[in-house]
């Protein structure tokens, strides 16, 4: 008898249907969950390679196949500001180079004072962005009411999951870290990848090396376009960039400067 019960309730909990059930009816499985959460091989929450908001409207599907036509133009107001945000940014990289480079050179020697004033300084160029909004913001005002419920939704999961994470993991010094510190870093790696992607848009883009190339330069609207191809293609080829590019590139340049442009161009070229 003891036997017949432990097989019985054995069937049971491992979910076999107990006799004189009824047929089984299977259950269609549940959608998957959309969520910003993600979390690496030891459990901790990830934090996307792209900007935690523009990740959340692209989780809205808002561009998927039954996505109606004001869903379709919320979308595309949304990616305008993230496209206007990422011009700002690398036109900002573009035109502080120097400023980039001495921030890296005080990261590197730990000097707190240098990267604080030269943060600072950063900031105050990145004020016409900061007075719109931020970008959370300015990207909710773009969506319907119900998608923008959503979207916050994902948002404040997301931020609540990696504050609860983060604030359980001692920091360096055994201590753990408070709820801005968990925040303020978390939004400073988060934009510092925006930064390195900028970069990277700039330099294989070619306007990187058009922008310094061109350096006190007055040139027509045509001199600027054939200069831009030119740096455009010459970017293209990446690291596989030739001896031989770099002297084609030269010549092709030196073509459509005028011959009181040039030894400016080639003082730039030099200072590269």
């Amino acid at each position: 008898m003891l036997t017949v019960v432990v097989l019985v309730l054995g069937m049971t909990m491992a979910g076999d249907p107990p006799p004189l059930a009824g047929p089984r009816v299977d259950e269609a499985p549940a959608p998957a969950r959309v969520t910003l959460i993600e979390r690496d091989f030891d459990g901790a929450v990830k934090i996307p390679e792209l900007p935690p908001e523009e990740v959340a409207l692209s989780l809205l599907g808002l561009e998927a196949p039954g996505a109606t036509a004001e869903q379709r133009e919320a979308h595309a107001a949304a990616r305008r500001v993230l496209e206007e945000r990422a011009k700002f940014i690398d036109d900002f990289v573009v035109n502080n180079i120097p400023l980039l480079t001495m921030f890296g050179n005080a990261e590197n020697t730990g000097d707190k004072l240098d990267q604080f004033m030269l943060g600072l300084e950063a900031l105050r160029k990145f004020a016409p962005l900061r007075e719109k909004g931020s970008l959370r913001s300015r990207l909710a005002a773009a969506l319907p009411e119900a998608e923008r419920a959503r979207y916050e939704t994902l948002l404040d999961e997301f931020w609540l999951a990696l504050e609860k994470d983060r604030a359980r993991r001692p920091k360096a010094d055994g201590t753990k870290p408070n709820r801005l510190e968990i925040l303020l870093g978390a939004k400073l790696e988060s934009f510092g990848r925006e930064g390195e992607r900028s970069f990277a848009r700039v330099q294989y883009s070619g306007e990187l090396l058009y922008h310094y190339a061109t350096r006190g330069l007055t040139l027509t609207p045509l001199q600027k376009r054939r200069l831009r191809e030119l740096a455009a293609d010459h970017a293209a080829r990446g690291d596989n960039v030739t001896e031989a590019d770099n002297r084609r590139l030269f010549a092709r340049a030196l073509g459509v400067l005028r011959v009181e442009q040039r030894p400016k161009f080639i003082r730039n070229l030099r200072g590269l």
